[in-house]
């Protein structure tokens, strides 16, 4: 098929777009909504499938959401929008996206939200992230990732998480963060506002804030550091998992994540990872698994090979098609 990819958000990139490429498929990447860019590629490239993604700068106008229900009804493509976003945002993003675009089928990374979908008659899929195993391959081999050299590291961007307690991420760091700085562990925190903590001024040396970090050197980090922290944003949900989580183990690196019922369905305590439940539980893993390296590394090992196994691009891009197979959708 050939396949309109209509995000240019690196993070989104290294993701479907490569899996559809694995399977043999066409993709071209449009990374602005204006008609004079959009129908010249329309015209000359006649995709067959057209694929939004998320919540980006490209969708928030609405003369850009109706553009791209136009283009998808103009050429009799199929529309097929991955939420990305939800649950969280679901009723001020992707809710909204969907009811303006009108897709010909939604995917979700929360199994919750697909009735929603599909009482607004828009059939619906649970569909997660994953791993793309030609990540490293974009990173340049003289740059061996020593400047990210400690015993635990954390990628992620702040979002002011501790003005939201009400939030899961807000526990998340309350868990895996915030312990391991009050005691002074070596730790870098790479991504945006961590220095405004209400805690960040009790750590001491030891602890790095690196600011945003680009999204290909996150694998060096990754491999790098000994321990790599992991928070997750939906703590009830059994369907949800971020995306770190399979790229931290798809590199294979060593990962201390929540324990959440999503990231008990898909793997195991101590066996492709560790979780925990509590602050206390935090330090006694770190404490364990860094004095404990042929263990720590044993199930970094496993982790790496359950990811690469069950949870890579090509993978999801092959459920995305055989889920548009059982609707018998077809270009309009």
């Amino acid at each position: 098929m050939r396949i309109l990819y209509l995000n240019g958000h690196p993070i989104w990139l290294y993701g479907l777009p490569w899996g559809f490429r694995q399977l043999g498929h066409q993709v071209k990447i449009a990374k602005i909504v204006q008609s004079n860019l959009l129908l010249p590629i329309m015209k000359s490239f006649k995709p067959d499938l057209l694929i939004t993604v998320g919540w980006v700068y490209e969708y928030m106008k609405p003369q850009k959401r109706a553009l791209i229900k136009k283009i998808a009804h103009d050429f009799g493509c199929l529309h097929a929008y991955w939420a990305t976003e939800d649950i969280t945002w679901f009723e001020k993003w992707s809710l909204p996206m969907v009811k303006a675009v009108q897709p010909d089928v939604v995917f979700t990374i929360n199994a919750a939200c697909i009735p929603f979908y599909r009482n607004l008659g828009i059939p619906a899929f649970h569909l997660e992230f994953a791993y793309n195993p030609s990540y490293e391959g974009e990173v340049s081999p003289q740059d061996d990732g020593s400047q990210y050299t400690a015993d635990l590291a954390l990628v992620a961007n702040s979002y002011n998480i501790w003005q939201r307690p009400d939030r899961f991420r807000y526990k998340s760091v309350e868990m895996l963060v915030r312990p391991l700085v009050e005691k002074n562990y070596n730790l870098l925190i790479g991504g945006k506002g961590w220095e405004a903590a209400p805690w960040a001024q009790k750590a001491s040396t030891n602890v790095h804030y690196l600011g945003p970090v680009p999204f290909r050197d996150t694998f060096r980090v990754y491999q790098s550091a000994k321990i790599i922290l992991n928070l997750q944003n939906q703590g009830e949900h059994i369907t949800q998992i971020t995306s770190r989580t399979f790229e931290i183990m798809g590199c294979g690196g060593f990962q201390l994540t929540a324990r959440t019922p999503a990231v008990e369905r898909l793997f195991t305590h101590q066996q492709q990872l560790v979780m925990s439940g509590s602050p206390e539980e935090t330090l006694e893993l770190v404490d364990y698994y860094l004095a404990h390296e042929k263990e720590r590394q044993e199930i970094a090992a496993n982790g790496q090979t359950e990811v690469l196994k069950k949870h890579t691009y090509d993978q999801r891009a092959a459920y995305l098609f055989s889920c548009l197979k059982s609707l018998k959708l077809k270009k309009k």
